[in-house]
């Protein structure tokens, strides 16, 4: 099915680790690296945890993903923390296993740009419908599917040396997890490399439109009343969906028949979409409760690990599919950002990131947490007069097509401005411009 595929050395990059087991792009090499790392310090005393961690062994072992029980770590191996936490808005546990902490990690050989992916979001889906509503019609009546992959990280198999680094301890008796865990810093991007030509086989082999994926949760639009039947769950859903679900099937890859669901109004990526409002509500709960946590968090003078400010920009970013115009209000904290290096590097909360981000809460907890999907595109006729502008680290400018106008600066090398201040600063610039150029 990759026969076509444009990028032929990283098709058989993906086969080769399907083969052998992926390598997360990591350096093992360390000259101070003891023989033995055991960084398994941590006891879990509650007995329901206790339960649950043995029951999440068991299952491992049973799918051949755990080795067999030892009693000594050997040389070359490294083992992992693991501990358990409730799943929010849940009376469900989930096993955290941290590949971040204590010496000689295994996330400390993986650089943080090796585990930078992107990731579709409502934007594109926005986009689809949208460009649907235009072609077919306001009365169309559209549906959303979503299909999700069953264990998607855990399915992938890496490399019998990396499986040296991720040994785990139960019971004081050791386990080397043999596949894809979600704990490690290249595991995402090991799952969204395989994934993506999965997709890209999706689109271009089988002919599905508009299928976009986050994570392991694939989903687009289909006519209401296009529907086909899917043997295996007994049922009728969107055509689209059973061709990927029947190609799934195909690739072997598993999934579960709750997890693939559709309608007119469809939680995806934890946004309450509606084809027929055109609308992509953020839920009222959710809302209050990330508010809560950016109040707590810009606070002048205190400090915040790396990991914490990560984990704050996700959880933002996130809410920037209902409100992309709150942006901009993340800058000053991805100037900070810059300057950490490990997960638990302390960082100060400086009076700019606590303006932006009060910011960003303040237009969180005003706003309906509704943003609307406008059903009408803008086209190059209604465009009175065009800029492309740009800004890098030397200089800034911008330049109208139309009236074949540029203008383009130096940037001061000592200025102490991020990059987006100056992206901005041509924007304005281009602003200012076409007040003085346009008519009213």
């Amino acid at each position: 099915m990759l026969q076509k595929h444009p990028n032929k050395p990283l098709v058989a990059s993906v086969l080769r680790g399907l083969r052998e087991g992926f390598w997360p792009w990591a350096n093992t090499v360390e000259s101070d690296r003891p023989p033995i790392v055991d960084n398994s310090e941590r006891e879990i005393k509650n007995p329901t945890h206790r339960v649950f961690v043995e029951d999440q062994r068991d299952e491992e072992l049973t799918l051949n993903r755990f080795s067999p029980a030892f009693d000594f770590l050997q040389p070359g191996m490294t083992c992992v923390p693991l501990w358990v936490v409730p799943k929010p808005h849940s009376d469900k546990l989930r096993l955290i296993v941290d590949h971040s902490a204590g010496p000689h990690s295994p996330n400390s050989h993986i650089p943080p740009h090796e585990g930078r992916v992107h990731l579709d979001t409502l934007h594109q889906l926005g986009s689809a419908l949208i460009q649907a509503r235009h072609q077919h019609g306001e009365s169309a009546r559209l549906v959303l599917f979503k299909s999700d992959v069953s264990q998607a990280y855990r399915r992938l198999p890496m490399h019998h040396l990396w499986q040296l680094h991720q040994v785990v301890c139960i019971n004081d008796r050791f386990h080397i997890d043999r596949n894809n865990n979600f704990g490690n810093r290249g595991a995402g991007r090991v799952w969204f490399t395989f994934f993506s030509l999965v997709l890209w086989i999706a689109v271009f082999v089988v002919g599905i439109s508009d299928l976009f994926t986050y994570v392991d949760d694939s989903y687009s639009w289909d006519f209401a009343d296009n529907l086909a039947f899917y043997p295996w769950y007994r049922k009728s859903l969107p055509a689209k969906q059973v061709k990927f679900l029947q190609l799934l099937d195909d690739l072997s890859i598993p999934h579960e028949e709750h997890k693939q669901v559709f309608g007119t109004s469809l939680d995806i990526i934890g946004l309450t979409v509606n084809a027929s409002a055109m609308t992509i509500t953020m839920p009222t709960e959710a809302r209050s409760d990330l508010v809560t946590a950016i109040r707590n968090f810009a606070n002048p003078g205190q400090q915040r690990s790396l990991r914490d400010c990560q984990h704050l920009t996700g959880w933002i970013n996130w809410a920037f599919n209902a409100y992309p115009m709150l942006r901009p209000g993340l800058s000053a904290l991805y100037e900070k950002m810059r300057h950490g290096v490990q997960a638990h590097t302390l960082l100060t909360i400086n009076v700019s990131i606590a303006r932006e981000l009060h910011w960003i809460a303040d237009h969180l907890d005003g706003s309906s947490g509704v943003h609307m999907l406008a059903s009408q595109v803008w086209t190059e006729s209604d465009v009175d007069i065009t800029y492309l502008s740009d800004a890098c680290p030397t200089g800034m400018g911008f330049w109208s097509p139309k009236t074949c106008e540029g203008f383009q600066c130096h940037v001061p090398p000592s200025s102490p401005q991020p990059i987006f201040y100056f992206e901005a600063l041509a924007l304005l610039s281009a602003y200012h411009h076409a007040c003085m150029s346009v008519q009213p």
